[in-house]
């Protein structure tokens, strides 16, 4: 069994959260109106476009509110995918010493057998 890095765990706290706040947000918007549905598969700027259109359709004090609370929920989504970075540059370092050693390792084994090979 091969133990995980501390940095993967890391990431996949990250991701959770990530995926967590995404659908704090979905719960921010408006919903499509009746007989609308989005399409999964659209980019982000038609999606942007949908939901501009939806949000300058409401009451001036709800579209204040949803303004502000998407505001801040991409502000927590830019902090989030720094962290992300951040795991995934850290998880990589991991990776690279993994392979250094298990390169050492092997190394060593081979030569070890080698050796042994010598004296026989």
């Amino acid at each position: 069994m091969t133990k995980k890095p501390a940095s993967a765990q890391v990431i996949s706290l990250s991701e959770r959260r990530f995926e967590r706040r995404i659908e704090e947000i979905r719960e921010i918007l408006p919903p499509a109106p009746p007989g609308e549905s989005v399409d999964p598969d659209l980019d982000a700027r038609q999606l942007a476009e949908i939901l501009a259109r939806q949000i300058a359709e409401l009451p001036d004090d709800q579209r204040r509110l949803v303004r502000r609370r998407v505001s801040v929920a991409i502000g927590d989504l830019e902090t989030l995918i720094d962290e992300l970075e951040s795991d995934l540059a850290s998880l990589a370092k991991d990776l690279r010493a993994l392979n250094h050693h298990d390169g050492a390792a092997k190394a060593y084994r081979q030569g070890s057998t080698t050796a042994n090979d010598h004296r026989s």
